[in-house]
């Protein structure tokens, strides 16, 4: 009674770390997927990897100089839109007086309530081409009508002239010219810190809808929104901006963009009679607000961080997986535990190693780089996890020689009453090789055309077997007059034997009985050596014998276990039997083998050129040279 309590509250006790394993587990293996998509969706982009050659070759950032105190980056060569070259080592923000542009009551810097930080101003002159439409006045004569005039000599001959009847119209012919017109133009950025606005929202998302909302409603037509075109975009780069014209205080077209990023509203006027859209265009693929670095950076850190957890998901299965040697009673499948867990980390730093070869640009993001990734995938979380968690529960059980095959191929062997030596023979050709190959990255490559394919046709010279011997009627019957046999009396062994004292008791009776003729004693010995060295029968032979010595009557004792019973039959008509018959002494799975291996040298053998047709084609050339050839001949013997 106490040892049940005891084993009860360690059962108790063992439930909820079980369901803590689990939940680690499961999250730990979603967790993953997510990750892959993940990166997979951050490094389709072209942008990010172009930022990283860019950084290598230093593009960026010596193409940009750095606005302070108002983040913005503008290109060196089109520095002088806000400043002149000669001040670009003490670039700073300069103050600007820019009332003259826009009216007082200004709707966009009223709705903007921030404070102005600075304001970058300049102007310029430029040449329009116009097309000037104008039209040329011409004369042109229509033709009323004909009047025929009738002509007569004196010798009577008749002839007829024609006379126009016209009027005169002026036509216009409508032409173009181009006339380059001189203008002037204006134009500021103007800064405005909004900082104290993020504490009524709390994104920037909000405060932009909240903002522009606010302008859309107030400005005049026509008015739009668009995105800026600047010289750095990064993926998440989504600024939005919205734009409208209106007039200044002198009549002048005014064009207002603003935009917000940085926790600042960047407000852009241009102030021109001519190519209004065009000129601010220009000035906002000159500038932007993200840093190159700074993204670059980002984008790194973004991958270093997922790449950590990726591998502490690694880490945290491998834990869940861990044991302690007191629990550790099969030494093979803790041997293959600790080399499928060093698998995993190698291809856990493949899959790494890809991305990090895309994200520098050595490799191309193509379909081919896609199946290389979740082929990896799937080998670490099909196979590398499956197979640790099913070692796992080997390693606590003892060994046995069939201990890698899982419970539905033990129930289908027993099903189909295979034999001993089949199971070894299968676990040896698939089992090692898949827990040992598989494992390995790409080793799904393994299971899928190796071992599937072996085991398959197995299963097919299985069934094929079973239905021959039910058309012939020569399936096994269950017979009850077999008689149950003490081996443990007949070798004169202790029920507690191990496999030694089995052998050398079997040795020994061979040698002392070199002599004896009597092939029953022999087939006796024989049977009983075979059924108590074997790990698989041995136990069913065991309970067997339970069962036979609480039986009433020994005489005609029916086998429970019919399995049992099949092999015991096996093994006497082994011995009585000649092992010529070719049907009993072929395998199934050296069959399943050649098999196999006979359909993979069919399908890599080169294949022969199809002939389109049989007739020769020859060269006109040559057909010419032997029709020449036919004709010397004939003269010849002419």
């Amino acid at each position: 009674m106490n040892k049940k309590k005891t084993l009860n509250e360690i059962n108790k006790n063992l439930k909820p770390r079980k369901i803590i394993k689990a939940i680690l587990i499961i999250l730990s293996c979603s967790y993953i997927i997510i990750l892959t998509f993940d990166n997979m969706n951050l490094l389709k982009n072209p942008l990010i990897r172009e930022s990283y050659t860019s950084y290598l070759k230093n593009e960026v950032e010596k193409s940009l100089i750095n606005l302070k105190g108002v983040d913005l980056w503008v290109k060196k060569d089109n520095i002088d839109i806000f400043a002149d070259k000669t001040d670009n080592e003490n670039l700073e923000a300069r103050q600007n007086n820019i009332d003259f542009i826009t009216k007082p009551d200004n709707i966009v810097k009223s709705l903007l309530k921030g404070k102005l930080i600075s304001s970058y101003f300049s102007y310029g002159a430029d040449i329009y081409d116009s097309i000037i439409h104008y039209k040329v006045p011409y004369k042109v004569r229509l033709v009323d009508d004909i009047i025929p005039i009738r002509h007569e000599n004196y010798w009577g001959d008749v002839w007829y002239t024609y006379k126009e009847k016209y009027h005169t119209e002026t036509w216009v012919s409508h032409r173009t010219k181009i006339k380059p017109i001189k203008y002037d133009y204006y134009y500021s950025l103007s800064v405005y810190d909004l900082s104290n606005k993020y504490s009524f929202f709390k994104n920037e998302k909000k405060l932009t809808e909240n903002l522009f909302e606010n302008i859309y409603r107030h400005m005049t037509a026509p008015k739009w929104y668009f995105y800026p075109n600047f010289c750095w975009k990064n993926k998440n780069d989504s600024t939005k901006a919205m734009s409208h014209i209106t007039y200044n205080k002198n009549g002048e077209k005014l064009l207002q963009s603003v935009f917000i990023a940085n926790k600042k509203a960047y407000l852009l006027e241009v102030c021109a009679n001519y190519e209004l859209k065009e000129r601010a265009n220009y000035i906002l693929s000159n500038l932007t607000t993200n840093s190159p670095k700074e993204t670059r950076n980002s984008i790194q850190n973004k991958l270093y961080q997922k790449n950590a957890i990726f591998f502490i998901c690694i880490l945290i299965y491998l834990s869940a997986m861990f044991l302690r040697k007191r629990h550790i009673n099969n030494k093979i499948s803790y041997k293959l535990l600790c080399y499928t867990s060093i698998t995993t980390l190698i291809t856990f730093c493949l899959i790494v190693n890809e991305w990090h070869l895309i994200y520098t640009n050595y490799l191309i993001y193509d379909n081919y780089f896609k199946l290389i990734i979740f082929t990896l995938i799937l080998n670490l979380l099909i196979i590398n996890f499956t197979f640790i968690a099913y070692l796992h529960k080997k390693c606590k059980k003892e060994y046995t020689y069939d201990f890698l095959l899982p419970k539905f191929i033990t129930w289908y062997f027993n099903k189909r009453k295979t034999l001993e030596s089949e199971r070894k023979l299968y676990t040896a050709i698939v089992c090692y090789p898949l827990f040992i190959l598989g494992v390995l990255p790409f080793g799904i490559i393994i299971f899928v055309f190796y071992a599937l394919p072996i085991s398959i046709i197995f299963v097919i010279i299985t069934e094929l077997k079973v239905l021959i011997t039910w058309i012939n009627n020569k399936e096994i019957k269950q017979q009850n007059d077999i008689p149950f046999l003490n081996y443990y009396l007949i070798l004169d062994v202790p029920t507690t034997a191990a496999k030694d004292t089995i052998k050398n008791k079997t040795l020994n009776w061979y040698i002392e009985n070199k002599k004896d003729v009597n092939n029953n004693n022999r087939a006796q010995v024989y049977e009983a050596y075979k059924v108590l060295t074997s790990n698989y029968l041995r136990p069913m032979y065991d309970a067997e014998l339970e069962s036979y010595t609480k039986a009433e009557t020994y005489e005609n004792y029916i086998f429970k276990n019919k399995l049992l019973q099949y092999h015991i039959e096996t093994i006497r008509k082994e011995v009585h039997t000649p092992s010529t018959n070719f049907a009993r002494t072929i395998n199934k799975m050296l069959i399943s083998l050649i098999i196999f291996l006979f359909i993979l040298i069919l399908f890599f053998l080169p294949k022969k050129e199809a002939t389109k047709s049989k007739t020769r084609i020859i060269d006109p050339e040559v057909k010419q040279i032997i029709e020449e050839e036919k004709e010397e001949l004939r003269e010849f013997y002419e």
